[in-house]
Parts: C-alpha cells; sequence; structure tokens
C-alpha cells in the first residue's frame, strides 16, 4: 500500500514552525523569566541593597502610574500622538518607494542599499562595531546622525515662512511642514518596511498583470485591482511592525522616562508597573488594528 505524504497545508505549517521556532526559544528560555521577574516587581516594592528584596504592595504602583506621577500620562499621551502622526506617514513613503525600486532599471540594486542604509547606520550593532574601532569616529559619527535629525539640517523654516505670508494660520502650516521636518526620521524608520513591501510587490504573479494587459486596464487599474490587494497581508504587517517600532524606539519618552526610573531612580516597582500598563495599552491597540485590518485583507494562495 502506497504510503500518502504530508498535504499542502501540512508542509506550509511545518516550515511555519521552523521559522517561529527561534521565536519559541526566544520567548521561553530568554523572555519568559524577565517578564515573570517584572511582573512580581510591579506588585511590590523593590529595595536594592546587595541584591534586591520584595515587599507585596498589591496595586500601588499601578494606582500612582495612572493618578499620582505626573509624568507617566503625559508622556504617554505624546508617544500616542507621534504614533498615529508617523505610522501613516511611513507606510505610504515605504509603499511608494518599493512600487518605485520594482521597477528594473540601471542602478536599482545601489538604490536599495541606499534606502536600507540609514537602517543599518541607526543600529546599536553598527555603533558597537564602531566603538571598536575608537570612541573618537564613534562620536563624530554620532553627532553627524543626530544633526542629520535635526531641524537644523531638514528644516522648514522657510517654507513655514512662506505659508503664513500667504495667508495661512500657523496650526494649518504646521500640520503642512510637519513631515518636512521629520524626513530623517521617517526615512530611517521605512528601510525594513520598503523591503517587506518590495517582497510582497515582486511575488505577485506577472500572469495577472498580463491578462489585465489583454483585457485593456491602464497602470493605474492594475494598481489599485491588483497591486494594492494582493499586498494587503504586507501591509498588515508593515503596520504592526511599525506600531511596535514606535512605541518601542529609545527615543520614545515613555521608555526614557522608564530608563531614568529604573537605573536612576532605582524605582524598580513604579517602573515595572508602567512597563506592564504600556504592554496592556499596545496589546489593545495591536488587537484593534488586526481585527480592522484583517478583515479586508485578502490572501492569494
Amino acid at each position: 500500500m502506497k504510503r500518502k505524504g504530508l498535504s499542502l497545508q501540512k508542509k506550509r505549517s511545518a516550515w511555519a514552525y521552523m521559522f517561529l521556532s527561534p521565536w519559541l526559544f526566544g520567548v521561553l528560555f530568554v523572555f519568559a523569566f524577565p517578564m515573570f521577574l517584572s511582573l512580581s516587581f510591579a506588585f511590590s516594592n523593590v529595595t536594592v541593597d546587595n541584591g534586591y528584596s520584595l515587599q507585596f504592595v498589591g496595586l500601588q504602583n499601578f494606582h500612582e502610574a495612572l493618578f499620582v506621577d505626573q509624568n507617566f500620562l503625559q508622556h504617554f499621551a505624546t508617544t500616542i500622538g507621534n504614533m498615529l502622526y508617523n505610522v501613516p506617514i511611513i507606510l505610504v513613503y515605504s509603499f511608494l518607494v518599493a512600487v518605485l525600486l520594482k521597477e528594473n532599471f540601471a542602478g536599482v540594486t545601489v538604490f536599495k542599499f541606499i534606502f536600507f542604509l540609514p537602517v543599518i547606520l541607526s543600529s546599536d550593532l553598527f555603533f558597537s562595531l564602531l566603538n571598536n574601532f575608537g570612541s573618537t569616529s564613534a562620536s563624530s559619527l554620532d553627532s553627524v546622525m543626530a544633526g542629520a535629525g535635526s531641524s537644523g539640517m531638514l528644516q522648514s523654516l522657510n517654507l513655514s515662512e512662506y505659508l503664513v505670508e500667504l495667508g495661512l494660520s500657523r496650526e494649518m502650516v504646521n500640520i503642512i511642514t510637519s513631515p518636512v521636518d521629520k524626513v530623517y526620521e521617517i526615512v530611517t524608520c521605512s528601510g525594513i518596511q520598503i523591503f517587506i513591501f518590495l517582497a510582497g510587490i515582486n511575488s505577485v504573479p506577472p500572469t495577472l498583470y498580463e491578462a489585465a494587459t489583454v483585457e485593456g486596464a491602464n497602470g493605474w487599474e492594475k494598481f489599485w485591482k491588483i497591486t494594492f490587494p494582493m499586498v494587503m497581508p504586507m501591509i498588515l504587517v508593515n503596520v504592526v511592525y511599525s506600531i511596535v517600532d514606535t512605541f518601542m524606539s529609545e527615543s520614545n519618552l515613555v521608555m526614557e522616562y522608564v530608563y531614568e526610573l529604573s537605573f536612576k531612580n532605582f524605582n524598580f516597582g513604579l517602573s515595572s508597573a508602567i512597563c506592564w500598563i504600556y504592554f496592556a495599552v499596545i496589546s489593545v491597540i495591536l488587537a484593534i488594528v488586526f481585527a480592522v485590518i484583517s478583515k479586508r485583507t485578502f490572501y492569494y494562495t
């Protein structure tokens, strides 16, 4: 009797678990214990003296974070605002760049490298390697990268004044020119998304475009009827990635405040409570985003 092999669905599931195995290993053997320890800190008063000791205080740290601390909610509101503003811009920019990079023109590989270069230059690994060659070079490059993101290099001051002279209000001018001031930040945060979109666009079967051409569809119709629906799964991935990346950025005010509470003020109880509140809110936002977008996502099989 001839043995049947694995079905296509089971093969895909096996590949999925294989790719997930490094993440599962990291969660179980690297992150599980620190998360449990952080949760115990959140419900305790932590005393640090040749080690640490815990005194259970219940929800006191959570109450202090939400109703007593004057900085957390302010920083958190600023972070939410930045996320709502930055993520759509990052997605639109990265999608448009991916569409352009899909075209087969001379030097496309160089342009791909250029668009991904800010991701490499802004990584901690790059600066760690650079430190091995000398602290002077690292500090010089760090100052250059910081200056690139400042308003001194990419400012929209002149544009703002022109728009004000045209009769626009300051509030409207700020909305229009804010993306100009954030050019460096947007470009730096878009490298991964560009290549995720590019992978999705390149996976679209060429036969769909050929059939559309035969039917007389123009480029605009091909984009909205073929390209955009086919990359919807990548849009979902990039939305989730961009939200998480924004919330977990080292320049994030909440993350900076947690670091200050933990390693400068040694208030590990309050900082842990803030982290768990932060984690809970992020999880709710991601659940809502996933539920809304996944209903409109087309999966090609």
